[in-house]
């Protein structure tokens, strides 16, 4: 078995981690606004190639003010271009962490259960050779595998 990670962080480090997750929670919350799934579908989404879009449409209705109906708020609009703006550089930050983290869980956990179908197969022959408790033990893992049955050799057809 390789193994290609270790992942041992200090109590002071995870100490430290956590007191900053807390904080940039607890600082960026306020402004965010989590959705429903549905409300992901259905709503206007604008991306990375539509920002310039939005900011000509911003300098754009600065300058033409008087052609724009009433219904537009120019104020709203440069808060929400503002947001988008800031909002993706802390995305921009947190992304390549995210991914960074979920592959090093990735690497980790199939280290890890690398080792743990080894633990299973190891106690599977201990139970075939009667250790005591090893097929107690069996027993608990495998409801990792429900529905796997060994399957047993097909009978050999009789020959004409």
């Amino acid at each position: 078995m390789d193994n290609n990670i270790n992942v041992v962080v200090s109590a002071a480090d995870q100490a430290a981690i956590t007191a900053a997750l807390a904080t940039l929670s607890q600082k960026l919350t306020p402004y965010l606004k989590a959705l429903t799934d549905a409300e992901r579908r259905g709503g206007l989404k604008m991306g990375d190639k539509s920002v310039a879009f939005v900011q000509k449409a911003q300098t754009y209705g600065t300058q033409f003010t008087n052609q724009l109906p009433s219904y537009i708020s120019l104020a709203n609009l440069t808060v929400d271009v503002n947001a988008v703006v800031l909002l993706n550089g802390y995305l921009a930050q947190l992304e390549p962490l995210v991914r960074a983290v979920e592959d090093t869980m990735m690497l980790s956990g199939g280290e890890a259960m690398e080792a743990a179908n080894a633990v299973y197969a190891a106690l599977q022959m201990a139970a075939a050779n009667n250790v005591p408790g090893a097929q107690d033990a069996v027993n608990d893992m495998k409801q990792r595998y429900p529905g796997k049955v060994k399957s047993q050799a097909p009978a050999a057809a009789p020959k004409a």
